[in-house]
């Protein structure tokens, strides 16, 4: 329903933002030497129907993101993390006792997937759904 975040969105009323080719300043410290600001990226957006998309991969400019996430036809999104090793998103399988599994939504992913299950230092999210319009 809404979301909160230190940066412009990538994407926002179904438009690719301008501001996709700024640097550092905008889009977060690179670790390599790279002009056109090329690291491991991670993202989440929002279609007009409300589906939920993800996406990440290595070799990333903030505007390949964006473009990326429109043509999956995002009407907003926001970046989350850049650079490896902190790109990282889990899935959290059910168990039959329970619990949840994490597993990496991508294996190329360097980070622990259960790192989210403890106590983070720096970064704080969630996510959660509204559930008005739930169709089992």
């Amino acid at each position: 329903m809404a979301v909160r975040q230190n940066a412009v969105l990538l994407v926002d009323n179904c438009q690719v933002s301008p501001r996709t080719n700024e640097g550092n300043d905008t889009w977060g410290y690179v670790n390599v030497n790279s002009a056109e600001f090329i690291t491991w990226r991670s993202a989440i957006g929002v279609t007009q129907y409300g589906d939920l998309l993800l996406a990440a991969g290595n070799s990333l400019s903030a505007n390949s993101l964006a473009r990326a996430l429109w043509a999956a036809g995002a009407c907003y999104a926001m970046q989350l993390d850049i650079n490896a090793p902190y790109v990282l998103t889990s899935l959290f399988q059910p168990q039959l006792d329970g619990s949840p599994k994490p597993v990496r939504f991508m294996d190329s992913m360097a980070d622990n997937p259960a790192r989210f299950l403890t106590t983070q230092v720096n970064d704080f999210m969630y996510v959660t759904q509204d559930e008005t319009n739930y169709v089992p």
